[in-house]
C-alpha cells in the first residue's frame, strides 16, 4: 500500500472530509467522515474523494435534474412530451433523420411558437389531453405542426388515419 495521506480539512466537489474513522471498505482502503455541503453526513473511501468518483451525497445530482442546466433554458427535457417535441423537430428539420422525405422535405413546419419555446408545446399537450399511448397528429396531413392543426391519437387512430389518407379516402375520428 502507498504511504497515508491525511485527507482531514481538505475539499473534493461538494465533500469536506472532517475525520479519518477506522473503518475499511472491501479493499482495505481507508474511510473517511465528510460532510457534503448540503449538510449531509457520509463515510466515502479515500480513493474515491480523490479520483472524483464521489463528489457529493447524491444531491448535486438531484440539483442537476431540478434546477436549469446552463444547456437547456426550460429545464424540461425529461418530461415525456419533450421527446415527442424531439422526434417531431428531426422530422421537420434534419435531413440526416430517416422520415424527414415525409415531412421537412414537403415543407411541413412546426409553428414558431412551439419551436421557440418547447414549454409552450408542452402546456399543450397537456392541456388538449395528451396521454403517453398517444402520439401528436396533423389534422391536415399537408399542414403544419401548430396548435390549429394539431390532436392526439391512439396508434391504431393514426394507423387507420394514415392508411385512408394515402388511400386517398377522407378520415373522420371516431366519437369518443
Amino acid at each position: 500500500m502507498g504511504k497515508f495521506q491525511d485527507l482531514t480539512g481538505q475539499r473534493f466537489g461538494r465533500w469536506m472530509v472532517l475525520e479519518k474513522t477506522d473503518l475499511r471498505n472491501a479493499d482495505k482502503r481507508i474511510m473517511w467522515k465528510c460532510k457534503c455541503d448540503c449538510g449531509n453526513e457520509g463515510i466515502r473511501p479515500g480513493k474515491d474523494l480523490k479520483d472524483g468518483h464521489s463528489k457529493s451525497c447524491g444531491c448535486y445530482r438531484d440539483y442537476l435534474v431540478n434546477h436549469k442546466n446552463p444547456n437547456t433554458r426550460h429545464n424540461l427535457r425529461y418530461h415525456p412530451l419533450y421527446k415527442k417535441f424531439m422526434d417531431m423537430k428531426g422530422r421537420c428539420y434534419n435531413p440526416n433523420n430517416k422520415r424527414y422525405n415525409l415531412y421537412g422535405e414537403k415543407g411541413i413546419h412546426i409553428c414558431k411558437e412551439w419551436l421557440e419555446d418547447v414549454k409552450i408545446f408542452i402546456e399543450w399537450g397537456i392541456k388538449t389531453g395528451w396521454g403517453k399511448d398517444l402520439t401528436i397528429d396533423r389534422i391536415d396531413s399537408n399542414g403544419n405542426y401548430c396548435p390549429e392543426n394539431c390532436q392526439w391519437l391512439s396508434k391504431s387512430e393514426h394507423s387507420v388515419k394514415t392508411n385512408k389518407t394515402r388511400s386517398g379516402k377522407e378520415y373522420a375520428r371516431p366519437k369518443s
